[in-house]
């Protein structure tokens, strides 16, 4: 089920740095994300009208993966307060 019984070290420097930051800092870097995925997003919703849950297991995967980097990304830049809503966005936007 787990990929491993311990946290890798990415994983875990990710935790500390959601724990360290507030509220606001967390529904910044989620909204953000949301923005530089909306092409993976749009993919597996489209996906959804056109079949199933099952069927759409690539553009799930697809989706939260590039959530879940950008998300600790932008929790990492957002945690140091070196980010302007603009520089965050267009530096997600890089892969």
């Amino acid at each position: 089920m787990f990929k491993s019984a311990s946290p890798t070290p990415e994983e875990e420097a990710s935790f500390q740095t959601a724990v360290q930051q507030s509220s606001a800092q967390r529904q910044a870097a989620k909204q953000a994300a949301l923005e530089a995925c909306s092409p993976q997003e749009a993919a597996l919703l489209q996906c959804y009208r056109e079949g199933s849950f099952f069927s759409c297991a690539a553009a799930r995967t697809a989706f939260w993966e590039c959530y879940r980097k950008k998300r600790v990304r932008m929790g990492a830049v957002v945690a140091r307060g070196v980010c302007f809503v603009e520089v965050c966005r267009a530096w997600l936007l890089v892969p």
